[in-house]
Order: structure tokens, then sequence, then C-alpha cells
């Protein structure tokens, strides 16, 4: 089912609050107009199946003159997975990723009505990534979904679109 403008949310966010867009390639826009010619794909995604992340490790101080170990921050590490039902309908989730690695930017945008349109001056964060091909995975309550990991060009950044 392709990605639209709806009143009920989609499963991956039952607040009805976040919108997914997608655009292949690894050029990020910045105008309200560009992010809107992207394909909406938020209703795709299972209930756990938009999952940035990220770490960051820390590294121990422990010197015997101290009264206790110390620590500081290290390396940030970013992981990007998701999950989606497979479906043929044009302009679904699944023929807008395809099955094969491909780049994309993924405009997550939080804490507005998935039935607001894209405006300027809402804020988005910016996810530019490498997918891996789609894995078919057994169903899942009675749906049969693909996952794909992501790897980061660059850091996910918030920016406000123009």
């Amino acid at each position: 089912m392709p990605d639209v403008q709806e009143i009920i949310p989609p499963a991956v966010d039952v607040s009805g609050n976040l919108t997914i867009i997608a655009v292949p390639g690894t050029t990020v826009a910045t105008t309200a107009t560009a992010v809107k010619a992207g394909t909406r794909i938020t209703y795709g995604f299972t209930s756990n199946g938009w999952q940035p992340t990220s770490s960051t490790a820390t590294t121990e101080d422990a010197r015997l003159a101290l009264a206790a170990v110390l620590n500081s921050l290290d390396r940030k590490t970013l992981g990007f997975t998701i999950t989606y039902t497979e479906s043929t309908a044009a302009g679904s989730t699944d023929v807008v990723l395809g099955d094969t690695s491909a780049p994309f930017v993924f405009y997550e945008r939080r804490n507005l009505p998935n039935q607001t349109d894209v405006a300027t001056g809402q804020k988005v964060i910016v996810h530019v990534v490498t997918l891996s091909d789609a894995d078919r995975v057994p169903a899942e309550s009675g749906k049969f979904t693909k996952t794909r990991i992501g790897v980061y060009s660059q850091p996910p950044r918030e920016i406000t679109l123009t």
C-alpha cells in the first residue's frame, strides 16, 4: 500500500507522529519541495521496523592515584536496521526500496501528525544510508517481511527545511 497522509497511525508509531520519506541517492535536500518529491514509506514498516541506533563507547582511566576509576567518552557506533512488509503495490515501501543494495536518504519527521504535509520550517532528521540486499524473514503475525541493515555515509543530523 502506498504511504499517504492519513489520520490512522502507522504500526511503527502508534501515536501517528512519525513520517519517514525516502529519496534514492546520497544528495541531501534541504527544501520542503525537494523532500516532498520523495516517497512517504512510513506505513510499510512493522511495529519495530524503524531502528536507527547509536552507542558511545567509554575508555576507562584506572590510575592508581585516583580514588575512583574514571571514564571518558570514546567513539560513537551507528547502526541502522529496517523491517517492512512485502508488497507489490506501486509506491509501497517494498517497491520503493527494491531488493538490492542501494543508497538512500531517509527524512525522519517526528512530533508532527502523519497527516500534516511537509512544509518549510519543519525539522527532520536526515539519514544518508546504503542499504544491504533485502533478507526475507519468516511470517510475523501473518505478514511476510523483509529486513535490511544500512551503513551510514555520514552521521544523522537534524535540519530545518527551507
